[in-house]
């Protein structure tokens, strides 16, 4: 038994938490569920980042100049709807 304890003991302080590494495009707004009596809520958004940046190494060789990689993050839309009854 005392070695049963140990194994889990052992076991309990190795373990992690496990993580993704996703991206929320579009958090949905909670507060709708706070409103009193009955709610309707829509909303959209468009959303046009702008991201770019100099490849500075280009083929295995180093590029002084750099290549530029121009927008590399596409434009998106987000709609959401909230109903509480």
């Amino acid at each position: 038994m005392k070695h049963i304890l140990t194994a889990l003991g052992a076991l309990a302080l190795t373990t992690t938490a496990a993580q993704a590494g996703g991206v929320e495009r579009s958090a949905g707004n909670l507060s709708f569920m706070f409103q009193t009596g009955n709610y309707a809520e829509l909303s959209y958004g468009s959303i046009s980042p702008d991201v770019s940046g100099v490849q500075r190494v280009a083929a295995g060789q180093f590029s002084p100049a750099g290549a530029k990689s121009g927008d590399i993050t596409p434009t998106y839309s987000t709609m959401t709807i909230a109903i509480k009854t």
